[in-house]
């Protein structure tokens, strides 16, 4: 299993922005990818600028056909546009309590 963390510094006042984005436009077209797991959005808790996007893929590759398909573009976009800067990391999970 893959696990894409994505660190959102967002601009200010844009967070519910994000939120609706996220649930209209990210969601749908994410959840129509082969592979796809889980995706969430959080705010962090001791600063209101920072978000956390993590994408759950079955395997790196299918999370690369995300980011290569059609979808991806106006679906990323429409979030990471409305943030300063963002840092995004990909995990592969291979123990834990659930698996």
């Amino acid at each position: 299993m893959v696990v894409l963390t994505v660190t959102l510094h967002v601009q200010d006042g844009r967070q519910s922005e994000i939120q609706n984005n996220f649930v209209e436009r990210f969601l749908p077209a994410v959840r129509r990818q082969p592979g796809f797991m889980d995706a969430k959005l959080g705010r962090a808790l001791e600063d209101a600028q920072r978000m956390l996007l993590l994408l759950t893929f079955d395997t790196e590759q299918q999370r690369l056909a995300w980011v290569n398909s059609p979808e991806h573009g106006p679906a990323w976009d429409s979030i990471a546009s409305l943030c300063r800067d963002f840092v995004p990391v990909s995990h592969e999970i291979s123990a834990g309590a659930g698996l």
